[in-house]
């Protein structure tokens, strides 16, 4: 579509600029209101039963009560779902509120259970959950939504500063109702559940780190430009095979790739996997399902998280330099 109109900052024409870019989405914004009166309704309306030795009912948010747990139960079965099975494997089981005081010796880490949780916290290692589940991909639709709006706005409106005011604005809003949402206990930010005070204090956040972006790569001084151009470069060439490098570096192929060929060494045999993963040839003993007696400070996983991104940023650069973008 055409950009809109320019308008002088501060009046009326400036107004009416602004809530045109909103108008033009008015589809988006009543489907986002719809998901979240949808969450809304499922998580405050759903009547939760009695559940691991807890009283529930409606609107409670807790481990044992939350309504996504029995909805995802209901629809998914137990089986499907994330925890505890995890498609069949309890070795990788791992679920956020595993590291509540509850739960955990050493929360916020993950440790073995304080003495007694059995009895006053049986949910820790028996109730099911899927932080990808039905009911939190209703308000998670909501935050492409949001991003969809951000960039209608960069390119319909005139100018920078129409830009920035729209980003600024939008953020500040965000803010203003998803903190306040927060601190009352009404609805707590919880990324698991996705709740609307997540999503737009993350939302806020986000538009925050693109002012900031907007603002040093398009009107900081000549110098810093160049040096923050090249900087944030490796972000670029991800950002330009987006789809490619995260299917490659989290989609399991080059995992079961690496996971076929085995090598043997001392008489043992490794797959290749396993050799460039700490824990099981170097790196220490730790590994992710064992519970440690204290929090995880494993230097070896750290280097070789810095390793694995920057593999996949060469793949990018080499994609970028060779003007291949896979797109959907």
């Amino acid at each position: 579509p055409p950009a809109a109109p320019s308008a002088d900052l501060g009046s009326p024409g400036w107004v009416r600029l602004h809530m045109s870019v909103g108008s033009r989405a008015r589809f988006h914004w009543l489907t986002a209101f719809a998901l979240v009166s949808a969450w809304c309704a499922v998580m405050y309306g759903l009547d939760v039963p009695p559940s691991f030795g807890e009283r529930c009912g409606k609107g409670v948010l807790t481990p044992a009560c939350n309504a996504q747990r029995v909805v995802d139960a209901a629809v998914l079965s137990v089986s499907h779902m994330y925890f505890p099975t995890n498609g069949g494997s309890f070795d990788d089981r791992d679920v956020t509120y595993q590291r509540l005081p509850e739960c955990s010796s050493c929360s916020p880490g993950k440790c073995p259970a304080p003495d007694g949780w059995n009895v006053t916290a049986p949910w820790c290692e028996s109730a099911p959950f899927d932080p990808e589940g039905l009911v939190s991909s209703l308000t998670a639709t909501v935050a492409s939504l949001l991003g969809a709006h951000v960039g209608g706005a960069l390119l319909l409106l005139p100018t920078p500063n129409h830009r920035l005011a729209h980003l600024s604005v939008f953020a500040l809003l965000s803010f203003i109702i998803g903190i306040p949402l927060h601190t009352s206990g009404i609805l707590p930010l919880n990324t698991d559940l996705y709740t609307p005070s997540f999503l737009l204090v993350t939302n806020g956040i986000s538009c925050t780190v693109l002012i900031f972006c907007y603002l040093t790569l398009d009107f900081g001084e000549y110098a810093a430009r160049k040096l923050a151009v090249r900087f944030l470069s490796p972000c670029t060439w991800m950002g330009r095979n987006a789809i490619t490098v995260y299917l490659l570096a989290e989609g399991g192929v080059t995992q079961w790739i690496l996971g076929v060929i085995y090598v043997t060494h001392k008489g043992r045999t490794y797959s290749l996997a396993s050799l460039c993963y700490p824990g099981e040839f170097w790196g220490g003993n730790d590994s992710d399902g064992a519970r440690p007696l204290h929090p995880s400070r494993s230097l070896a996983v750290l280097f070789w998280t810095l390793g694995y991104i920057a593999v996949w940023s060469v793949v990018a650069w080499w994609m970028d330099r060779r003007r291949l973008y896979i797109k959907i």
